[in-house]
């Protein structure tokens, strides 16, 4: 589900999802990291917006080294938090 949540994102947000449901999840962290690198601005902001990634927390990666791999472990650990979200409520566990 994790995988389709990225796609349904990505795709909202005109990018291109760097990996495959094939590739092993131990690879997405640094797929996603050199993705995010190569996209302008505009698109960096839409994807982070559409994401729903906090404001405070963006601008506190901003001082880490490395950046953009502290982005992507942001990026997918909100997108499985999405996804636990939706399985807990799907399943009536209000």
């Amino acid at each position: 589900m994790l995988y389709f949540q990225l796609e349904r994102d990505f795709d909202r947000a005109s990018v291109t999802l760097p990996f495959t449901m094939t590739e092993p999840v131990e690879t997405w962290v640094s797929l996603l990291a050199k993705q995010l690198q190569t996209l302008d601005s505009h698109k960096l902001h839409r994807l982070i917006y559409l994401v729903d990634l906090p404001e405070t927390l963006v601008r506190s990666l901003s001082g880490s080294e490395p950046y953009f791999p502290a982005l992507a472990e942001a990026l997918l650990y909100r997108e499985f938090v999405k996804v636990q979200f939706k399985r807990h409520f799907r399943e009536g566990n209000s």
